[in-house]
Formats: C-alpha cells, sequence, structure tokens
C-alpha cells in the first residue's frame, strides 16, 4: 500500500469507530412492561397507522387484484382436464404460483410500512420502549386482514 491508503485507511478506520451503533436489544423486559402490553400497544398505533394511511391498504388490495387478474389469464381453464396427469400437474402449478404470489405479497407489504416508520423504530428501539418481537409480531397481525380481503377480491 502506499502511503497516501495507509493515511486515508487510518481515517476510515478511525471514522468507522467512531460511529458504532449499539446492538438492537432482543430481550423482552422494557421499562417493566410485560409483553402483553407492548403488544397491545403497538397494535393500537398500527392500526391509526392504516386509518390514517389508507393507499397503504388499497395498495395492498390493488396488488392482489392485479395479481388475481395475471392468475385468471395463466390459468383459465386448467380445471377441465383434471383426470389427467397433465391436468393434476398444472392444477398443481397454479396452486403453487398464487400461493408464492400471496406470501411474496405479504412480505414486500411488511418492508415497504418498515421504511415509513423506520426512523420512529430506530428512535423507540434506542430508549427501550419495545421489543423487536412484539413490533414485528404487530405489523404482522394488523396485516392479517389485508392478506386475506385481498385475493378474496
Amino acid at each position: 500500500m502506499t502511503k497516501y491508503q495507509q493515511e486515508h485507511a487510518r481515517k476510515v478506520n478511525q471514522e468507522m469507530e467512531s460511529c458504532k451503533f449499539a446492538a438492537l436489544n432482543t430481550d423482552h423486559a422494557y421499562s417493566g412492561i410485560s409483553f402483553c402490553r407492548q403488544l397491545s400497544l403497538l397494535l393500537r398505533r398500527a392500526s391509526i397507522f392504516y386509518k390514517r394511511e389508507p393507499n397503504a391498504v388499497l395498495a395492498k388490495i390493488f396488488l392482489d387484484c392485479f395479481q388475481g387478474f395475471l392468475n385468471v389469464n395463466l390459468y383459465w381453464g386448467i380445471g377441465d382436464t383434471y383426470d389427467t396427469q397433465q391436468g393434476v400437474v398444472n392444477i398443481s402449478g397454479c396452486s403453487f404460483y398464487i400461493l408464492v404470489g400471496i406470501w411474496i405479497n405479504w412480505g414486500f407489504g411488511a418492508v415497504l410500512t418498515f421504511q415509513l416508520e423506520r426512523e420512529v423504530f430506530l428512535r423507540e428501539q434506542a430508549n427501550k420502549q419495545y421489543s423487536v418481537a412484539a413490533y414485528f409480531l404487530s405489523k404482522n397481525i394488523i396485516d392479517i386482514p389485508a392478506s386475506f380481503i385481498g385475493p378474496m377480491l
């Protein structure tokens, strides 16, 4: 390494050491509040978020309707030949495609929602107001109704 690279490597290492963040604590003992209480508070907050941001729910329902449209176009009429081996394979492929699509839509919904609340989550996590497990569970519980309503449309 040249002298220039060594000098900058030292500066970079010093900068990285000064910016270390504490790891997220996954303990359930936050501020003396039980896990169930944390979960109920986060569920209430998540429901308020969806009331304030109806576009997030509408986007999930639109994605499910779009996927349903694609499924109908791809697999229209495959149930006519269920008595042959090819028909059984087609039905299995359709079922797999639909289930994977639902799972991916659910996963992306959680990721996109988390990005909207990232700063608040990190601040509250640093203050040890609730556990990561309670936050994750509350987000998934609130997403369950939209996950069922969308595919049924």
